[in-house]
């Protein structure tokens, strides 16, 4: 079953976020894809985070290894809690 990941990317400091998700979009061939209703988040630790999906074929051993990758992470839900 596809699974929803963040994946967090190292950008230079002249790159927008738009222009890392043009380039992440080739990552297809690791059965990557990138979610469009969501806009790549700037971190500040000179990375992007983007939210996507890998499909059930990924290689995400293959992913992982792009230098530019930072981490991949399960898109856990956040549920509300309640504050006493």
């Amino acid at each position: 079953m596809a699974r929803r990941v963040l994946l967090e990317v190292k950008i230079d400091q002249d790159t927008s976020p738009e222009d890392v998700l043009a380039r992440v979009r080739a990552w297809a061939q690791y059965g990557f894809v990138v979610d469009e209703a969501y806009p790549a988040v700037p971190m500040a630790e000179g990375s992007v985070m983007i939210r996507s999906t890998l499909r059930d074929d990924a290689d995400e051993v293959a992913l992982k290894n792009q230098p530019q990758v930072v981490g991949v992470w399960d898109d856990a839900p956040i549920a509300p809690t309640s504050v006493v």
